[in-house]
């Protein structure tokens, strides 16, 4: 999916109109982007006084699996590398009072940085993030 018009653009468009410079569709034109945009633009600049994009990407979780919870998991996986999902999840219950799914343990496992080798949880140096 392509980014935002840039700022520049959405500027030069907003002046052009409310210096009555043409119609929506005039300066749709003229300026090479989709009326429904500028549309957008206007809308959004009378509704919140900015005509900036907003961020992109989806919606944003917190991870069910963090800070003193993952440092725990973190501490098992290195005291017991052949421990199981399911240990994870208990001593993450243990510390947190969360339950977690085998499958979220899972991808935290993952994205704290350990593997399965042989049966084994080996810290591998891609982690993404500290616990």
């Amino acid at each position: 999916m392509p980014g935002p018009y840039s700022a520049e653009l959405r500027a030069r468009v907003i002046a052009a109109y409310q210096n009555d410079e043409g119609s929506v569709a005039t300066l749709a034109e003229r300026f090479m982007v989709g009326t429904a945009s500028i549309d957008r633009w206007l809308k959004k600049l009378r509704e919140t006084q900015s005509f900036m994009p907003s961020p992109m990407g989806g919606a944003r979780r917190p991870y069910k699996v963090h800070g003193e919870g993952a440092q725990a998991v973190c501490d098992l996986l290195d005291s017991i590398p052949d421990a199981t999902l399911m240990d994870a999840c208990e001593v993450h219950f243990r510390v947190t009072q969360i339950e977690v799914p085998q499958q979220t343990m899972s991808l935290a496992v993952r994205r704290l940085g350990y593997t399965k080798k042989r049966g084994f949880f080996v810290r591998s140096g891609r982690s993404n993030l500290k616990p």
